[in-house]
């Protein structure tokens, strides 16, 4: 594949991984207040792979995607479906870049859970 710069991949590795939700059940976390993620189109699968901490986590940091370049990658629409489920609300955008016409392309997010459920 091909990375958004235009980089080729010139060679692959095989690497064990784990959830969030085992990692922190090994370790005996029962929450976290915060998750950071940036993980080239990995966000929602690791998401989802948070399980439990996301009823309780009070802000997610992640890096979205509008044009997802990466194989197999979530949009930011659907991380932020996902986050909302979990009572999480959409705050603000960071850093966001464009492509060519001025197409926003991705940005880094923040979801914060409210001191109270937002009224629609």
């Amino acid at each position: 594949g091909i990375s958004p710069d235009g980089h080729h991949i010139i060679e692959s590795l095989e690497v064990s991984v784990t959830t969030l939700e085992a990692w922190a059940q090994r370790r005996g976390v029962e929450s976290v207040d915060i998750m950071k993620f940036d993980i080239q189109g990995g966000e929602l699968a690791a998401l989802r792979g948070a399980g439990h901490l996301l009823n309780t986590v009070r802000a997610i940091y992640s890096e979205i995607w509008f044009n997802m370049p990466y194989e197999d990658g979530a949009s930011w629409a659907e991380i932020d479906l996902l986050l909302r489920s979990f009572g999480l609300i959409l705050h603000d955008m960071y850093k966001p870049k464009y492509g060519p016409g001025g197409v926003l392309t991705w940005a880094n997010a923040l979801w914060v859970r409210p001191a109270s459920p937002p009224t629609s």
